[in-house]
């Protein structure tokens, strides 16, 4: 208890304003500087985000992906907003939810084995996807463990309204409007009817990385983060 009231009388006495807030604006900040990219983190334009190559491999019930991604191009990561913002500074726990308007994905791709049942499927070619209202909802508490900063629990709730694709390279060309018309109404509706599976899913993956990085942060630390928001220059995105 009295490391929550030291705690309080810290945040109290660091921020003019809620850290809720201060947090929304950061947040805010961070995403009109994602056209420019962030030097000095040594991380390049992520809206849109472009990139070469990566590895897909995900198991989850049903659904099985096993294959990779080339000359890939997202668009959108930078049109959301967000809402709800919580940070309850006694308790140390979080809340958000941001709201994507759309995104939307393409480049080219090969798929080893990908499973949806009861569609097995197996080919490469090129992908085309529009994401619509993606929402995010995020939950999470810090604690101290031995005394070290540790994210205690993450809850990440995903909803998805609409999705509308074009893959080609699985069947022939007067099958890829039907085969992408039942990938996306298999998609939306796995999202909706699994929503704890893929929250533990995602807890799983995220929770390990994120204490990874924590592990050499106080709550000075944390406590500076939110105080002094990260100024960016103008950022002028260059034209496509």
């Amino acid at each position: 208890m009295q490391l929550f009231i030291v705690l309080a009388a810290c945040f109290a006495a660091a921020f003019a304003q809620s850290p809720a807030k201060k947090l929304e604006e950061t947040l805010i900040s961070i995403r009109d500087q994602m056209p420019c990219g962030f030097p000095d983190w040594g991380l390049p334009p992520l809206a849109p985000l472009q990139g070469d190559y990566f590895n897909l491999y995900h198991k989850l019930w049903i659904l099985q992906i096993n294959g990779g991604a080339s000359d890939f191009l997202i668009e959108g990561l930078n049109d959301f907003d967000i809402s709800n913002v919580n940070l309850n500074v006694l308790t140390l726990k979080l809340n958000m939810d941001l709201n994507f308007n759309k995104i939307h994905a393409k480049g080219k791709y090969f798929i080893e084995s990908f499973i949806i049942s009861p569609l097995k499927l197996k080919g490469k070619g090129t992908f085309d996807i529009n994401l619509t209202d993606l929402s995010i909802k995020i939950y999470g508490r810090i604690g101290m463990v031995d005394g070290i900063l540790r994210l205690m629990d993450l809850d990440v709730v995903i909803g998805l309204d609409g999705m509308k694709s074009k893959i080609t390279g699985l069947v022939g060309p007067l099958g890829t409007l039907v085969l992408s018309s039942i990938v996306d109404k298999v998609i939306v509706g796995f999202i909706a009817d699994n929503q704890e599976a893929l929250t533990d899913n995602i807890r799983e993956i995220l929770l390990p990385q994120i204490n990874n990085l924590l592990k050499d942060f106080t709550i000075s630390d944390v406590l500076q983060l939110l105080q002094n928001s990260p100024e960016f220059p103008p950022c002028v995105a260059k034209a496509a």
